[in-house]
């Protein structure tokens, strides 16, 4: 997917996507650097976090407190600070990734370069497989904007109604 496509889905998801454009925002340098990755195996869908050579992969979607799991496992290994905000602040990403892998026609995807600091994050790259095309843009259809489908309806029903 092109970088603008990425960029908006991602939003969707309430993932911050990686600053592509320039618009100034200050880099991440430091703090943590991980990985985190959505793939395939046997027609199941995966979601594997990774620091270091250490990675964790859970199925998807999530049951109940994985993202959790995954996270105090990585603090269990000395691999990120037992601090509560800061864990909740990846469970979350990894939860909002989960999510996203799940509901979309998505074969892949990798975020590159995450880094993680103790009240932010910021992904270095994002790249996602899609086989189909995704709809990414819902363009809303009110009665105020005469959408075809409404009229259509509002007319049948004066008709069959002797209007």
């Amino acid at each position: 997917m092109d970088p603008e496509s990425v960029a908006e889905l991602l939003r969707r998801y309430s993932i911050i996507p990686p600053n592509a454009d320039g618009s100034g925002a200050r880099p991440l340098h430091g703090g943590h650097v991980a990985a985190l990755g959505g793939h395939r195996r046997d027609g199941a869908k995966l979601i594997t976090f990774r620091i270091g050579s250490v990675s964790e992969s859970r199925f998807c979607p999530f049951e109940a407190d994985e993202a959790s799991e995954i996270v105090r496992r990585f603090q269990d290994q000395q691999l990120l600070p037992k601090h509560a905000a800061f864990a909740r602040m990846i469970e979350n990403l990894i939860e909002l990734a989960a999510k996203m892998y799940a509901y979309e026609q998505i074969d892949s995807f990798v975020f590159d370069d995450v880094h993680l600091h103790e009240s932010d994050y910021q992904i270095g790259d994002a790249q996602i497989l899609a086989s189909k095309v995704l709809r990414l843009r819902h363009p809303k259809q009110t009665p105020s904007e005469g959408s075809r489908r409404y009229d259509a309806r509002v007319n049948s029903i004066e008709k069959n109604s002797g209007r």
